[in-house]
Order: C-alpha cells, then structure tokens, then sequence
C-alpha cells in the first residue's frame, strides 16, 4: 500500500507525479465548487481515467489494471470526520495505492 502525498493548502488544482511501484503516473486533482468534491485524473503515456469523484472506501478506478499494473486508488477515513471535504483531503481522508498483494488482502 502506498499513501499518495497531498496537501490541499497547496492549491485547489494540483497536477503531480507518483510511482506506483514501478509505474510512474500523473495525477491532477481539482476541487469542483459546485459539487463541493475533489475530482481526479490519473494517467500514463498508454492509459489513465479522468474525472474521477473522490469517495471514501471505494475503489477509484474503473478496473484494477487500467493504468497496466493490478492494483487500485482508494479514499481512506483516517479521521473524524464522515465525509471528504476541501480541508480534509490529505489529513482526515488520504488517497492511497493498493497493489495487487493489498486487492487480494482486502478480498481474502
């Protein structure tokens, strides 16, 4: 499992790169104002998805291997608070990287 590093103060839109073990992707994320959520695109030169709606403990992405690597992003409640907001990203809620070992682990 990998925790992608974010900080919301930084800016309302942030474009970075994250390795994936072994797969390096860009990540843009965006808060929408008219649906008060984080919103985030995640892609290689071959693959990505865009527009994703940032929800606690869901899986993100539409399959496990769409970038080319089993695994899948996850919104995990670390906090207090119920639901993911523009200052909670990153403290109460963070987004992580789980490979295909963690997939197995969360289904077993």
């Amino acid at each position: 499992m990998i925790q992608i590093p974010f900080d919301p103060t930084v800016s309302s839109s942030q474009e970075f790169r994250v390795d994936l073990g072994g797969l390096v992707v860009t990540m843009n994320m965006a808060w929408n104002i008219r649906d008060s959520a984080w919103f985030l695109d995640v892609y290689t030169d071959d693959a990505g998805q865009y527009g994703i709606r940032i929800s606690p403990m869901s899986r993100l992405l539409l399959s496990d291997d769409i970038l080319g690597i089993t695994g899948n992003l996850f919104a995990i409640k670390e906090g207090q608070d119920s639901s993911i907001t523009y200052d909670n990203l990153g403290s109460d809620f963070n987004l992580y990287w789980f490979d295909e070992d963690d997939l197995n682990s969360l289904e077993g």
